[in-house]
């Protein structure tokens, strides 16, 4: 099932999409892609800057030109029982907003467009010329970048920098090797390839991305895209004036059941497994921590995005 969007009404929802998920344009380079090699059969006739790299600026023209093609329409693979997932948020909406049409139908626009988003990824239907980087950079954000954290802590943490020796195996049954027997270079390496590639800058930051990101706490484990999801949907009822809690960075009963309804939905979580009660203190504890969606976005974007020099080294 291919969800579609024109490139008009998409870039109409942008800001919010932007402002309340930290949604970037780069996360359908592929769909952008694809409108241009329909719309241009000669191949020519396209800019040389229009590479399959992964490189910003050539992103980016690829999406300003796709973008620019107003009567375009962006097309999103989803799975085949997604239509069931639009009815139910059509109905969620329809069961919290009573006025405000207009928004309510913005608000619905977003929800809709961001599950498309999730379910494609989910199911890895993506439209993408860049599918090794994309595989790159989901294995770095679920399990290389927990590594490397602790690596770093394990690393920063003692009073001793250096030892005098340090021992290696590949593998449960491998020989144990016995390296930098005269001088650290083996421990110095790695903390210039952490200092240069995590972006942390103490053991403290290491710890506490460790703990909120990738920590199994009380209940089920809510990972980075469910908190993406949660404090984005916060921030898009926050422009609603029905929704909208009277004092900021507040939560409001209604504003937790509805989120709980809307990851509910979408797969994101279980609502047998977690409470309504779960989503509220999450939902706290993400404004208290964060302040904003944009800077817990701009941390989880990092995050997920592994630096030039190791995607140099995993590619």
């Amino acid at each position: 099932m291919r969800i579609k969007i024109s490139t008009s009404d998409f870039k109409a929802i942008f800001p919010l999409l932007n402002n309340c998920y930290g949604f970037t344009v780069s996360e359908i380079n592929g769909e952008l892609l694809k409108i241009i090699t329909q719309v241009e059969n000669n191949s020519s006739t396209l800019n040389s800057s229009f590479s399959h790299d992964s490189s910003t600026k050539q992103v980016r023209n690829i999406s300003d030109y796709a973008l620019g093609m107003e009567d375009s329409m962006i097309s999103i693979n989803t799975s085949k029982g997604f239509s069931s997932t639009i009815r139910e948020i059509k109905k969620l909406c329809s069961n919290y907003f009573k006025t405000e049409q207009d928004k309510v139908k913005t608000v619905m626009q977003i929800l809709v467009f961001m599950a498309a988003i999730y379910d494609r990824d989910k199911h890895g239907l993506a439209d993408s010329a860049i599918e090794d980087f994309e595989w790159i950079t989901n294995k770095y954000s679920t399990t290389i970048r927990e590594e490397l954290l602790n690596l770093y802590v394990e690393r920063h943490n003692g009073k001793k920098k250096y030892h005098n020796s340090c021992f290696i195996q590949f593998g449960g049954n491998g020989e144990t090797l016995e390296l930098q027997t005269k001088h650290p270079w083996f421990e110095k390496m790695i903390d210039y390839f952490l200092d240069n590639t995590l972006g942390v800058q103490s053991v403290e930051e290491a710890k506490r991305e460790l703990d909120e990101v990738y920590a199994v706490k009380a209940g089920k484990k809510l990972d980075i895209e469910t908190s993406r999801f949660i404090l984005g949907t916060y921030q898009l009822l926050q422009t609603t004036p029905e929704m909208k809690s009277s004092k900021e960075m507040s939560v409001t009963n209604m504003q937790s059941l509805f989120i709980w309804e809307y990851l509910g939905i979408i797969g994101l979580i279980s609502t047998e497994e977690i409470a309504t009660e779960a989503i509220s203190v999450r939902t706290r504890y993400l404004l208290k921590r964060y302040n904003s969606a944009k800077f817990l976005i701009n941390n989880m974007k990092y995050k997920k995005i592994p630096s030039p020099e190791f995607l140099s080294i995993l590619s």
